[in-house]
């Protein structure tokens, strides 16, 4: 990769930035504000409660509050929205059914979208533990945190400009996308994960599973205690780090304009190229193939 395609690299990352600062603003009011009517301060606690008889979906989308999804032993969905907020007018949240699927949703009105300054606001889920369909979460400005055991199957989140923190899962499949905040998962076991940040570091430990992933301007971290899966992972500006166990066998597929480090004797595939490391650890049952433009590669 030469030093004009990285250029370009870097300047679409400054693009995103801008962006993402413009998308927040006008959510925020931070810039400027266009409407004539005056702000106050209002505290914010709704609690509403919803079926989940003949669920298989849950969707949850919030904005400007943080998230926490909760499974405990109960039969229903409760969903509380709490917290302070100065604005012209108060973002309200809906819990609907339809069909096999239930939405919890906090919206924000017309006049809270051009003028609103600050809040401190959190949206509580709580959902049966026993439940073992889909979920979909999307986030714009607020952490979104799941750290109870719990078992899914298809599991989906969407933040922008938010931090994700996500505990003790089991999932079929796992998707995640992020611009603008970092993601830490632990214990983490799925059958499929597939992972997209832009603009924020990803620490991963405790993971089971086949991965397929890309970072934009982040580092990305991720340690394996048992290791039979592949992992398919590209970074651009931002180091990636891979922790597996003694005993881990794969093929290696490795690319980077930085340094490749690999703790593991890697039996060499054809000649030696400048920048590349391919070949075998043990025996080529798992598939390892990294790509790292503008950052180093460690297997460790």
């Amino acid at each position: 990769m030469n030093i004009k395609k990285i250029v370009i690299y870097l300047a679409l990352i400054a693009v995103v930035g801008i962006g993402i600062g413009l998308a927040i603003a006008s959510f925020t009011g931070g810039f400027f504000s266009s409407s004539n009517e005056s702000s106050g301060s209002f505290s914010v606690d709704d609690v509403q409660i919803g079926t989940m008889e003949g669920i298989t979906q849950i969707v949850i989308e919030g904005v400007t509050a943080d998230i926490n999804i909760i499974p405990e032993e109960r039969n229903d969905i409760k969903s509380h929205f709490y917290g302070k907020i100065t604005s012209s007018d108060l973002p309200k949240m809906k819990v609907t059914v339809s069909g096999n699927k239930v939405t919890v949703k906090v919206e924000e009105s017309k006049k809270m979208h051009i003028e609103f300054s600050s809040s401190d606001l959190t949206l509580d889920v709580f959902i049966p533990k026993n439940y073992g369909g889909d979920l979909k979460v999307g986030s714009v400005s607020g952490d979104v945190k799941m750290q109870e055991e719990w078992g899914l199957s298809d599991i989906s989140l969407n933040l922008t400009s938010g931090d994700a923190k996500i505990q003790h899962l089991t999932a079929k499949n796992l998707s995640f996308e992020s611009v603008s905040g970092d993601l830490t998962m632990e214990d983490i076991s799925t059958e499929s994960t597939r992972i997209e940040v832009v603009s924020g570091d990803m620490n991963i430990n405790n993971f089971k599973g086949n991965l397929k992933g890309k970072s934009t301007s982040g580092n990305f971290k991720i340690s394996y205690l048992t290791f039979d899966y592949d992992i398919d992972f590209e970074a651009v500006s931002g180091d990636i780090i891979i922790d597996l166990p003694d005993d881990a066998a794969f093929a290696l597929d490795a690319e980077a304009l930085g340094d490749i480090a690999c703790d593991f004797p890697v039996t060499v595939n054809g000649k030696s190229e400048k920048n590349q490391l391919k070949g075998v650890v043990k025996s080529e049952n798992n598939k390892v193939v990294l790509r790292n433009t503008s950052g180093n590669i460690t297997i460790r």
